[in-house]
């Protein structure tokens, strides 16, 4: 409830000296009810009695205003009166009497003191008790205690409730419970009565005390959230309701502490006792003069049941009710009759059912009393439950009978031709609710159970209970089902390389060769039990073959991989079976294969007599990682960083395998457009030996060529013309396949990817430095293409925990960065130029940036996001060629471009220092607008329309110093270009995939480089530029555990990044 601190001086000052008086009169002399808060509208209103009942609203305002309403004459006179100023008092007493405040005439402070009363609040709240010391001699606060039971209105059920009287010498009734239990609690000061308060420095309470008043606490706070409405009523708020779950343990203590008891329907008691153990109830079953069965409930009527707290109360004493017994003692209680004296007659229809139902569920309440001329009409034998268990066709029968002496009933029977037998229903229920518990359903006289599972858990887990509540007998077939023995399956690994799979074979202990294979295709299923035809109910989690189930999951083994009690792998999983089952006997090839993986530079290989060059220790480790998973027919990702050799490693181990083989089919090599004569060039250089054949031209030029491909060692070819010639290349087999800036199928969709996985090939190695652009799946395209094994489908590896991937795929991708193995290679320097947009330009992105909000709002509304992000991401494409030159689609546009005028600022320093650069842009058409800035012939320029021998001739001219710089198409010319003779490389706008730039930037900081290499990238200042560098940031993320040691990837733009990205910095 809100608190408002009023004191009397603030009262005054609304309602006059003379109203405050008489308010306060009315105050002391309990006239202010039904107290109450409203906090949504900040209102407080009570009704007040005087010569009739007055209505009083009182309402705070922010500024610490206030106005008050009232209903009687004296208010339409002078807008205040007594009514207002005493609920105005009672408001201030409802917060200050839980601190130990009172405002009476007595305690009010003068005006003159005013400005301290709120501070003199702070110190009485928050000062410790110790430190206000007293010179009172210290008195044990005397505490009474009443329970009574209360009728409730609202739901017709009873309350118990709580009354308090406190004091010393005598007591006083304590009106405000819950205040009063907080200021003890809180050891504050609480004023009782005028005649008395609790003062903290002199009243000590005693910890039985204190441990009861902080129940009542309790009770108070779960009575605002509990079934129980707090009244604001002045009598209510004295009594405390108590929960059933807090009278458990409180009444107990009110009882040792003397409380007194009051119910509604006896006398009250000055004190009373909880027993700690049920209830004896009496029952009397006898015969009247007639021999009609009779039963006596004298003494039960004796109880008065209080059904809300489960407790039967006898004389001064409170029974608590068992849980177990609460359902039959209501019901019991419920149609108890008035006239209860005299002994109530069993009719004759009832008395087969009285006697073998209700006795039997009286007795689980009290006790039945039987008299001898029952005895000898009823059938009195204890209770013998039996229970046959046996097994036919994979179900388990239960057969239940109940025997009562000589007589015996089966489950849902009727008792004919039979005595009355007093039967016990507690104990046949239980035995029923164990076989229902453990799956059993009843059908045609008997249960049965059909769940193999069920069925191992019942005999195992169920079957010792039931046997403590029935007879059971088991047959031979159930028996041989229980059979526990443990059973451990042992494997062992051997290497079919000729396959290019491993046969792993398996044995389980204790199992004959016809019952192995049934249990390791259970297992496979992913069942939990499997039973051996007329034997043991085998549990296939246990311990023994936890590795077994391990290996089954880690590998995802499907039940065609299963040939008797042998599964076959791909040897591309090595690693994996080897993880995965460490017992296991492996042959020696199978360990030399695993060693060779681990590590591959331990291995000698000779290298090729034909090979015109010196290899780098790393590049030497490349070559032997390719022979070794070239000689078990496995494929690998070389994915070294940009300008450490992956050419010339792939060169050096196909000359190799030449040599090995001369009568080989040829190897395949299949390269971005650009890169087609690059690879002939370079075998001309380190292998001139090996005879290469560059597939290009128009079709009937490449018929011809594909025509002489048995008569080269090296076949080179496109992507676009590999999908074109698809059906001349599928059709070939080829000694090997190398993939060349192999992201170039990361989609595994496309028409590229798919010819690519048509090609027939024995060893399989695909070359790229970032392998990882944009999703992980990608990875997964590629290996799909290089080794089909490794993984299962797209969906379950991208299921997979990137942990996982990364030991799957460790021996199989070899990754080097040019810092930890090129020592020798000068430093690349990063710079990031900042450029504002001209007054034009900034005027043309203005209007541009609005109308494209516009439209993306528009598409979104109409298509969604994901439907329309194509023409979201073209109107995101105009925003960038703005920030570059707004000429690249505004034919009439001649203002200029601030980056631009950067650009040729810093070309000129370049030039003036003898410095040498690369500059990329993903717009050919930009780079014609720069080099018609330049005014200079003195840089070459390539885009995606430069022929491949065009390509290589301008690289060698500039490479040997021809020119001072180099135009280039970010896309074009991001990859397989050398092009050391530059020392600065300048990204003139930025592209969606960072790596793709990290490529451009290795054309010329890679082996071969003498000086340091300045990347220097340009941005617009508050455009979208910088809102994608800053992306760019946050996106990047290392997938080391994927790749090592470290590729990044930026992932597909979410709406509300693409709505970030067009906000101008300045917003």
């Amino acid at each position: 409830m809100q608190s408002y601190f009023l004191d009397k001086q603030d009262i005054i000052k609304v309602t006059g000296d003379r109203f405050y008086r008489r308010g306060l009169d009315y105050v002391n002399k309990g006239r202010v009810q039904g107290l109450s808060f409203t906090p949504s509208i900040n209102q407080w209103k009570a009704v007040v009695r005087g010569t009739e009942n007055y209505p009083v609203r009182i309402f705070f305002f922010e500024d610490d205003d206030l106005d008050g309403v009232c209903s009687c004459p004296a208010y339409h006179t002078h807008y205040t009166c007594k009514h207002i100023a005493a609920v105005l008092i009672a408001v201030s007493r409802n917060r200050f009497d839980s601190n130990g405040y009172t405002v009476t005439e007595e305690t009010a402070a003068p005006t003159a003191a005013r400005q301290t009363d709120f501070t003199d609040r702070l110190v009485q709240a928050f000062v410790s008790p110790s430190e206000r010391l007293t010179s009172k001699p210290p008195e044990t606060l005397k505490l009474e205690y009443k329970v009574e039971q209360r009728f409730m209105q609202t739901n017709g059920n009873t309350v118990f409730e709580v009354e308090l009287k406190a004091g010393t010498a005598r007591t006083y009734i304590v009106r405000l419970a819950e205040d009063f239990l907080r200021s003890v609690l809180h050891q504050t000061r609480y004023q009782v009565t005028p005649s008395f308060a609790f003062d903290p420095r002199v009243h000590i309470v005693t910890p039985e005390d204190k441990a009861i008043l902080e129940r009542l606490l309790e009770a108070c706070e779960n009575s605002m959230i509990h079934d129980f409405t707090a009244s604001s009523l002045q009598s209510e708020k004295r009594a405390i309701k108590l929960t059933p779950s807090l009278a458990k343990n409180l009444l107990p203590q009110l009882a040792d502490a003397g409380a007194s008891l009051h119910l509604l329907h006896t006398d009250p008691m000055d004190s009373f006792q909880v027993s700690s153990q049920p209830a004896r109830l009496d029952f009397y079953l006898s015969t009247d003069e007639d021999e009609m069965l009779q039963l006596g409930v004298q003494d039960i009527a004796a109880y008065e049941y209080i059904k809300n707290y489960h407790y039967l109360v006898k004389d001064d004493t409170l029974y608590p009710v068992p849980p177990e017994q609460r359902e039959l003692v209501k019901e019991l209680f419920t149609i108890l009759p008035y006239r209860h004296d005299t002994p109530q007659t069993v009719s004759d229809k009832n008395v087969d059912r009285f006697v073998s139902q209700v006795v039997g569920k009286l007795e689980q309440i009290g006790h039945v009393h039987v008299a001898e001329t029952v005895r000898s009409k009823i059938e009195m034998a204890p209770l013998v439950a039996k229970v046959f268990l046996d097994e036919t066709d994979d179900v388990l029968h239960a057969s239940v009978s109940f025997h009562y002496g000589d007589h015996v009933i089966q489950p849902g029977q009727q008792q004919t031709d039979m005595p009355v037998i007093k039967r016990q229903p507690a104990k046949e229920d239980k035995v029923l609710q164990q076989l229902h518990a453990a799956g059993f359903r009843f059908s045609k006289g008997r249960f049965h159970l059909l769940n193999a599972e069920y069925m191992y858990l019942f005999l195992h887990e169920h079957l010792p209970a039931l046997q403590e509540t029935a007879e059971v007998y088991i047959s031979n077939r159930v028996q041989a089902m229980q059979a526990d023995d443990q059973h451990e399956v042992s494997s062992s690994v051997r290497l079919q390389q000729e396959k290019g799979m491993l046969e792993i074979s398996f044995d389980v202990s204790g199992l004959s060769e016809a019952h192995i294979s049934n249990v390791l295709q259970a297992m496979v299923e992913k069942k939990r039990y499997y039973r051996i035809p007329d034997g043991a109910l085998l549990d296939l989690e246990q311990e023994s073959m936890e590795d077994f189930q391990d290996f089954l999951e880690q590998m995802q083994i499907k039940k065609n991989q299963l040939n008797n009690q042998h599964i076959f792998v791909p040897i591309a999983q090595s690693m994996q079976v080897e993880e995965s089952l460490r017992g296991a006997e492996m042959e020696a090839a199978f360990r030399t294969l695993i060693e060779r993986l681990r590590h591959p530079e331990q291995i000698e290989f000779d290298l090729p007599s034909g090979l015109q060059a010196t290899l780098r220790d790393y590049q030497l480790t490349g070559f032997k990682w390719m022979k070794t998973l070239a000689y078990y027919g496995l494929g690998g990702i070389l994915a070294d960083d940009m300008g450490l050799g992956k050419t010339l490693q792939t060169i050096t181990y196909l000359t190799s395998e030449r040599e090995a083989n001369p009568a080989a089919r040829p190897a395949l090599i299949v390269v971005p457009s650009s890169l087609l004569y690059n690879w002939q060039k370079e075998f001309e250089k380190f292998a001139p030996n090996m005879r290469t054949l560059v597939i290009s031209g128009s079709a009937a030029e490449r018929q011809e060529q594909l025509s002489q491909m048995e008569e080269h060692d090296i076949i080179i070819t496109s992507y676009p013309l590999l999908r074109i010639d698809n059906h001349v290349y599928s059709g070939q087999v080829f000694d090997s396949l190398i993939l060349d800036e192999a992201q170039a199928i990361k989609n595994h969709a496309t028409q590229t990817a798919k010819a690519v996985g048509l090609i027939q090939a024995g060893k399989r190695f695909a070359l790229s430095g970032t392998p990882i652009e944009n999703r992980l799946e990608e990875l997964w395209s590629i290996f799909h293409t290089i080794s089909p094994g490794l993984f299962r489908s797209r969906k379950s590896f991208t299921d997979m925990e990137p942990e996982k991937i990364a030991r799957m795929t460790r021996p199989f991708i070899l990754r080097r960065v040019k810092t930890e193995v090129l020592h020798e290679l000068p430093e690349k320097i990063e710079t990031t130029n900042y450029s504002d947009l001209t007054q034009e330009q900034k005027e043309v992105y203005v209007a541009y940036l609005d109308r494209i909000r516009r439209k993306i709002d528009q598409t979104i509304a109409e298509k969604g996001f994901d439907r329309g992000k194509l023409e979201i991401l073209a109107g995101l494409t105009r925003l960038r060629q703005i920030c570059c030159h707004p000429s690249l689609f505004i034919e009439n546009y001649s203002g200029q471009s601030g980056k631009l005028e950067q650009l040729l600022e810093v070309i000129r320093e370049l030039k003036q220092s003898n410095k040498r650069f690369l500059i990329f842009s993903q717009f050919a058409s930009m780079l014609g607008i720069i080099q018609q800035a330049l005014d200079d012939k003195d840089v070459f320029y390539l885009d995606g329309s430069t022929p491949a021998k065009e390509r290589m001739r301008m690289a060698e001219a500039f490479n040997e110093g021809e020119k001072d710089g180099f135009l280039i198409s970010l896309k074009a010319g991001g990859t397989g270009l050398n092009l050391t003779g530059a020392d600065t490389v300048i990204l003139f706008d930025l592209w969606w995939n960072p790596a793709v730039e990290e490529q451009a930037a290795g054309r010329a900081h890679r082996i071969g480089q003498k000086n340091v290499v300045q990347v220097i990238r340009l941005l617009s200042r508050g455009t979208i530029e910088e809102r994608i560098f800053e992306l760019q940031q946050r996106k990047r993320a290392l997938v080391d555990q994927i790749i090592q040691p470290g590729e990044t990837m930026l992932n597909t733009l979410s709406e509300e990044e693409i709505r970030s990205l067009l906000s101008m910095q300045d917003e």
